[in-house]
């Protein structure tokens, strides 16, 4: 699905026109200067972070060390939720202003003991998740550095919240829970994760997850054919039943049998057989109605198994057990979203071209089913081979510039003092 900027309404003259004020003004240019000056610490924090493994539910020592990373540069409003997410806050000058979260998550998807020396050559770094989310974080870190570093005025509150879970079967518990505790005090959400300078996740790609497993009581391949039913065959046919379903291309729609497994050798009709599934699509609906066409399918594989081998109501009957391993949410928002404007407009101030404008699943699916403002920004730099061992992250001469958007777009959506106001309204009285 190609993008073109040339399909995005036009910027808000509004918005551009508070830039404008931004970066013209001498507090925001301190700002951007510090973050410039400062690129080299935020490589050192992301090198350190990454060099910390943080599996899923295992995210405790990384958190640590961002902590750690948060007291150096004078926080002091510190705290771990009951989740385990690591919030700080940077007060603003107006106790009635908008509360706006940063975030980036702190787990990764690779397994406990997974090495994760950083190894350095030229520009380059690799280590499995030295940009995912390593880079997002570090990001977030900088600006938080920033705003305190030199004492930016902004209007309302800029609160830091590294994410646990976040990525695959982890089911973005860190932002569920956070927003399940905090929905009715937060007014916007920036989500720092990925690397591609000029990419904008506009809205939430939701997802519906199950493991389903067949079971049965197997035997030899030639004394029990014709009378024990294969709980391979079951699933085999369970997926026949609905593998040529066309789902919707808008709202963009998908499925697939992401693993199999089953049986014990050759020779054996198998006892048990397993499945996962993942649905996807941008819209709630789509996913439901998809959702209802495939799940009955794995019964009546299990049906039709059996009723080939006369096996129902039998010791010999295969059964199936499904179990949703996670959901998220859906969610779209209109191009008038003040996180998108700020996120836009923040690329256009350091003139970097938008280069992606599209629905994603991140930690942004939460607030944006909720109906709260959010955008999902890049951290800025080169990388590639992300979710596997063999992930690199290339800091390149203008990498800091992603830093740089974060900060504007913080400064867009909170307001700075005798500059602009916050483009972000408060949604609640906090």
């Amino acid at each position: 699905m190609a993008f073109s900027a040339s399909s995005l309404s036009p910027l808000d003259p509004a918005v551009t026109e508070k830039g404008k004020k931004l970066v013209s003004s001498p507090a925001i240019k301190k700002a951007l200067e510090h973050i410039r000056q400062n690129d080299a610490q935020c490589v050192r924090d992301q090198v350190e972070i990454a060099s910390i493994e943080s599996p899923r539910f295992g995210e405790a020592n990384r958190r640590n060390k961002i902590e750690e990373i948060l007291r150096r540069d004078g926080f002091k409003e510190i705290h771990t939720d009951s989740e385990g997410n690591l919030i700080a806050r940077y007060p603003g000058s107006d106790p009635n202003g908008p509360r706006l979260v940063i975030s980036g998550h702190m787990d990764t998807v690779f397994p406990e003991n997974t090495p994760t020396q950083v190894r350095q050559v030229g520009n380059r770094y690799f280590a499995p998740g030295i940009g995912d989310d390593a880079k997002g974080v570090a990001t977030c870190l900088q600006v938080m550095r920033t705003v305190k570093a030199i004492n930016l005025a902004l209007k309302g509150d800029l609160i830091f919240v590294g994410t646990v879970g976040e990525e695959a079967n982890g089911d973005l518990r860190g932002s569920k829970h956070y927003f399940k505790e905090n929905a009715d005090k937060v007014d916007g959400f920036i989500s720092v994760d990925g690397i591609t300078p000029g990419a904008i996740t506009c809205g939430a790609t939701g997802s519906r997850r199950y493991k389903i497993e067949f079971d049965g009581i197997g035997g030899h391949s030639y004394k029990m054919f014709g009378i024990a039913p294969s709980a391979n065959h079951a699933l085999c046919r369970a997926v026949a039943l609905f593998a040529d379903i066309v789902p919707p291309v808008n709202p963009f729609t998908t499925f697939t049998v992401g693993t199999v497994n089953g049986g014990t050798s050759i020779n054996s009709i198998a006892s048990h057989a397993e499945a996962q599934l993942d649905m996807r699509s941008n819209a709630e609906e789509s996913l439901t109605e998809l959702e209802s066409r495939i799940m009955p399918c794995f019964k009546e594989g299990a049906r039709l198994e059996n009723e080939r081998y006369r096996a129902i109501g039998s010791e010999y009957e295969v059964k199936v057990k499904i179990t949703q391993l996670g959901e998220r949410p859906c969610g779209m928002q209109p191009d008038s979203s003040p996180t998108l404007q700020a996120a836009r407009c923040a690329l256009d101030l350091i003139g970097q071209p938008i280069t992606s404008y599209r629905s994603a699943s991140t930690d942004s699916n939460v607030p944006i089913s909720l109906g709260i403002p959010a955008v999902t920004i890049s951290a800025g730099g080169l990388g590639g081979q992300n979710h596997t061992v063999n992930e690199w992250y290339e800091h390149t001469d203008n990498a800091y510039e992603g830093p740089q958007a974060a900060l504007l777009t913080v400064a867009l959506l909170l307001g700075v003092d005798g500059v602009s106001d916050p483009l972000l309204a408060v949604r609640h009285t906090h």
